[in-house]
């Protein structure tokens, strides 16, 4: 039987995640952030509830000002860049989603971290409620990226659009009139 994607996130993997931040963050506890990921209810957590997780987590271990966490995130991606050309990394979709829950209120910091870590992982799930918060100034962005170089960021002008995208919010507007979308 195939293994779980949910048990990806396993003690190996964050060890590994842990020791990557380390290397973008001479601050941080690869210790302290094991012990707040493995609690009580990590067993219960589905796929996407394990991500959240580790995405609330890394909040609680990376500095209080949202650029300044950014920059560790963009160091991060960078790092594991470098080290894995294994292409899509799934598994570390938890860093669009500190940037999607955390950087709401400051689209430029947001917008230049989903470009670097969509590099390396998905943000087309993190994307979405920048659309929906201001879809003008996202679709602005969304273009820009459409004519990058990179294909991983071409890509996340394409999916992050989608209206009815699996696993991921719907954006209303965008099924009512799709568009938006065609340019």
């Amino acid at each position: 039987m195939a293994e779980a994607l949910k048990d990806r996130y396993n003690k190996s993997f964050i060890l590994n995640v842990g020791e990557n931040m380390k290397a973008a963050y001479v601050q941080f506890s690869i210790e302290h952030f094991d012990k707040d990921i493995f609690t009580a209810e990590w067993e219960l957590y589905e796929l996407k509830d394990r991500m959240y997780h580790i995405s609330k987590v890394l909040k609680k271990h990376l500095p209080n000002d949202f650029k300044s966490a950014c920059d560790i995130l963009i160091d991060f991606v960078k790092n594991k860049l470098e080290h894995d050309q294994s292409g899509m990394n799934f598994e570390h979709m938890f860093l669009g989603d500190f940037v999607e829950k955390n950087g709401l209120s400051d689209f430029k910091t947001s917008f230049k971290t989903m470009e670097e870590i969509t590099k390396f992982s998905s943000c087309e799930f993190a994307i979405r409620p920048f659309i929906i918060k201001d879809q003008n100034a996202t679709f602005k962005q969304l273009s820009k990226w459409a004519n990058s170089k990179h294909p991983m960021v071409r890509r996340l002008s394409t999916e992050g659009c989608r209206p009815l995208l699996p696993w991921a919010m719907k954006l209303p507007r965008l099924v009512v009139d799709p568009k938006p979308i065609l340019d």
